[in-house]
């Protein structure tokens, strides 16, 4: 059977010791193992002894350039009998595999042996039975000549794996499958595959004839998930990896079976991202609603043996803002970190609410996986907060301006719905003689329209709730009112030095006062007027919001006097406070809370701020020296915005808010010739102007939080 296989099968089934031997002429690498079985002695003791004879040699290859298969291995030895405790069964261990014969090589290019047949492990019965013989060995691989006939390249031919031990009724053992075979050699091609068992009805082995093609990548061996190559290489710069199964080949890129990714042969770890810190705090340093804290960072670190993906980087909460523009930062949607690089993330803390404030800046990449750190710190209302337990706060108007219009006048007075949406102003000059117009806004002060035709120096303006309303006073001239914004205005009353006007909530009820003159009120929104009051002074007015409760002021630059106030619409007046200079008067919406300005001449008046919270049965003195000019107040009278010039009116002045009703007082603005203020009901937006006699200016406003 030239360039077949020759398969021999041989069963004994009670002899102690055979030997066989058969010569296959043209068979590749064919040979028949006989294994020798140990026998069990008479007193139960175990004896074994060495397995039959050599394989015989394989046959020559045809091919006058082909090299000779080389010859089988040796079997191996039988199992030995072992008795059971009460030495009436004895049982027989499997027998050893026989090793593989070495492999010769002749020519160029020699085939690998068979291997040797193990022996068949036996179980005997009480008598003791003999063991089973060794199962046949695989047949050799062939030479393989190439195209030209010079060289042959070695195939293997391995032997099959022993095989399963049966046992019978009468101590006789299946026989044992050929041992593997080892691969031929050769220069030019690996060797092939071993072969298989092969195990019939009866329980009995033999080997079949091993695959005698060459070990070729991609086809027997390397590809993914195939069994690696004989060198331990893998196709395409793939990964060989051991597993239950044995070694394992893995694809580049993908990932590998103990954890990574490979990577041209090599299982390398992914991208790792690691935080410095689960947590950032600012805990012990309070930061103001709206305002923004020291900066506090952590790193990004990739411990892996890859570069990671893009990283992103979030925060969850508006209170805790992500900074970029460092040199190492972490941008988020750039950065990605190559193995043992790191970057910043860097934090500021900017409350949007009082009271603890917790959120979270949320890390990922692919590969690099994410992490959170964890933010927290506390917000802390402005002076102005409601401390009503929600955590919300009043903004606070006055600490930043912005001018309004385009071209500077002699702006001397000014008020305000109580939205702060509609506003009014007037240009005037008193001493200089100023002369000009009154001017309206209807979106809290970006756009101003002239109103009227002829120009008045204008001492004072107030305005209903809701701005519809107005009244306007000047000098050396009438009381004009209008009922539309400010669009038309009719003139009432008579030609006197009018100082100041002030109205009630609906504009039914108004007080004007002149200088030196009386103090006049009207019932029906200035269609009527009626005196009242002594002859004085009068510099300022101001009213409550049903217009019950008024307060007028006396002095101005004229000299010192005395504040008065009146509890019955101006019907009646009592005399009160301290004899100042007064310039200017306002009053919360109940009459209650009163803050009075005094001039600050320095000649008969230091001037301070006044404050009353009995409707100005009595007066407390604060803030600071200055030349007070126009003071407002919000609704409840806790908020208040004041405007002055210099201590004894030298130089420009500033800006004073206070959010306590005037027992604490801040500086603001620019330094300027403040001339008037008006506020909002709730305080949160302000209007002020500058000019006067002493220079013309802007209109400016100011609302909300500084952020």
């Amino acid at each position: 059977m030239a360039n077949g296989v020759c398969c021999i099968f041989v069963k004994l089934a009670v002899l102690s010791v055979l030997v066989v031997t058969a010569v296959a002429t043209g068979c590749s690498g064919g040979g028949i193992r006989a294994g020798g079985g140990g026998k069990k002695s008479p007193s139960g003791a175990t004896t074994s002894t060495t397995g039959g004879s050599t394989s015989a040699s394989g046959g020559s290859f045809g091919s006058s350039t082909g090299g000779t298969n080389g010859s089988g291995g040796v079997s191996g030895t039988g199992g030995s009998i072992s008795p059971t405790p009460d030495a009436s069964v004895a049982t027989g261990d499997s027998g050893a595999g026989g090793n593989a014969g070495a492999i010769v090589t002749t020519g160029t290019g020699g085939s690998g042996t068979g291997g040797g047949g193990g022996l068949g492990g036996g179980v005997a019965s009480a008598t003791g039975g003999t063991n089973g013989s060794g199962g046949v060995s695989g047949t050799g691989g062939s030479m393989n000549p190439t195209p030209d006939a010079s060289v042959a390249i070695g195939g293997s031919g391995a032997g099959g794996n022993a095989g399963a031990v049966v046992t019978t009724g009468t101590g006789d053992s299946g026989t044992g499958g050929g041992g593997r075979g080892s691969g031929g050699s050769s220069g030019i091609a690996a060797g092939g595959r071993g072969g298989s068992t092969v195990v019939d009805a009866a329980g009995d082995a033999s080997g079949s004839p091993g695959d005698g093609s060459p070990d070729v990548p991609g086809v027997l061996c390397g590809a993914s998930l195939q069994p690696c190559c004989a060198d331990g290489t893998c196709a395409g710069g793939g990964c060989c990896e051991a597993n239950f199964a044995g070694n394992v080949c893995v694809a580049n890129g993908s990932t590998c079976l103990g954890g990574g990714t490979c990577a041209a042969g090599s299982c390398v770890s992914s991208a790792i991202l690691l935080v410095s810190t689960s947590s950032l705090g600012w805990g012990s340093v309070p930061v103001v609603v709206g305002q923004s804290s020291s900066t506090q960072s952590f790193t990004i670190t990739n411990t892996g043996q890859q570069t990671s993906g893009v990283i992103t980087v979030t925060s969850d909460s508006s209170d805790f803002v992500v900074q970029t523009g460092g040199a190492f930062d972490c941008v988020s949607g750039t950065t990605a970190l190559a193995p043992s690089t790191a970057c910043t993330v860097r934090v500021v803390f900017s409350p949007t609410l009082a009271g603890a404030r917790a959120g979270t800046v949320v890390l990922s990449a692919t590969p690099g996986g994410s992490a959170g750190v964890s933010m927290s710190g506390t917000g802390v209302c402005p002076a102005d907060q409601l401390n009503d337990g929600t955590g919300t706060c009043v903004p606070t108007a006055g600490l930043a301006w912005t001018p309004r219009g385009t071209t500077p006048q002699y702006w001397s007075t000014m008020a305000s719905s109580a939205d702060g949406t509609k506003l009014v102003a007037a240009v005037g000059g008193l001493d200089n003689g100023a002369t000009g117009y009154i001017y309206t806004s209807t979106d809290s002060g970006v756009i101003w329209v002239q109103r009227g035709t002829i120009p008045q120096d204008w001492t004072s303006v107030a305005s209903s709730a809701d701005g519809m309303n107005l009244v306007a006073v000047a000098a050396a001239g009438y009381i004009y009112t209008s009922a539309d914004s400010g669009v038309t205005w009719m003139q009432t009353a008579t030609q006197q030095d009018w100082t100041s006007v002030a109205s009630s909530a609906d504009g039914t009820k108004l007080v004007a006062v002149m200088a030196p003159g009386y103090i006049y009120v009207s019932a029906d929104s200035g269609a009527t007027w009626t005196q009242t009051g002594s002859q004085q002074l009068w510099w300022s007015v101001a009213s409550s919001a049903d217009g019950t409760k008024l307060v007028a002021a006396v002095g101005g630059r004229f000299g010192p006097g005395y504040i008065y106030t009146s509890a019955d619409s101006g019907a009646t007046w009592t005399q009160t406070g301290s004899q100042q200079a007064w310039m200017s008067v306002a009053s919360s919406s109940d009459g209650t809370k009163l803050v009075a300005l005094a001039a600050g001449t320095c000649n008969t008046d230091p001037g301070y701020i006044y404050i009353s919270a009995d409707s100005g049965a009595t007066w407390t003195q604060t803030g600071t020296q200055q030349g007070w000019m126009s003071v407002a107040s919000s609704s409840d009278g806790a908020k208040l915005v004041a405007a002055a010039y210099g201590p004894c009116w030298q130089y420009p002045g500033y800006i004073y808010i206070s959010a306590d009703s005037g027992a604490t007082w801040t500086q603001t603005g620019t330094q300027q010739w403040w001339s008037s203020v008006a506020s909002s009901s709730d305080g949160t937006k302000l209007v002020a102007a500058v000019g006067g006699e002493l220079g013309p200016g802007y209109i400016y406003t100011s609302s909300g939080l500084v952020q």
